[in-house]
């Protein structure tokens, strides 16, 4: 489980929970990733599930067999600021983003993970897709 607040124009306050085992991660506060972003807008929220990079260059690893991975109780809440009254939005509108990978012999493109809604508009599946070659 995570929750992200937005602070200020420049911070995040991050909350995450395993829910497995129930521990929590202290919660931490982060501001923009880089230089050329100076503020947070708050204006997207994400359930990300990613491929990771190698530690020192942008080489991809193979994206894992994590089979199917379920994010439930999504919902965003937008407020003016921090002290004001917020509206709940689930996620009607989202756009869900498939992975793909360029393969070659013969040269094609394939997803090797997919998204769909699930639980109305408050859930959303990921699923692992394995091809051969």
């Amino acid at each position: 489980m995570c929750s992200l607040i937005v602070v200020d124009r420049t911070t995040v306050r991050f909350y995450i929970k395993n829910q497995t085992t129930g521990d929590f991660l202290s919660p931490f506060e982060e501001g923009p990733p880089s230089a050329e972003i100076d503020k947070v807008s708050g204006a997207t929220a994400e359930w990300i599930l990613e491929r990771p990079t190698h530690l020192f260059d942008d080489g991809l690893y193979e994206l894992p067999n994590y089979n199917t991975v379920v994010f439930s109780s999504c919902f965003a809440v937008t407020a003016f600021d921090p002290a004001s009254p917020g509206h709940t939005q689930t996620l009607p509108g989202a756009k869900l983003i498939d992975m793909f990978e360029v393969r070659e012999h013969p040269h094609r493109i394939v997803d090797i993970s997919t998204a769909k809604l699930t639980e109305g508009d408050q859930g959303v599946a990921t699923f692992y897709r394995s091809f051969p070659g």
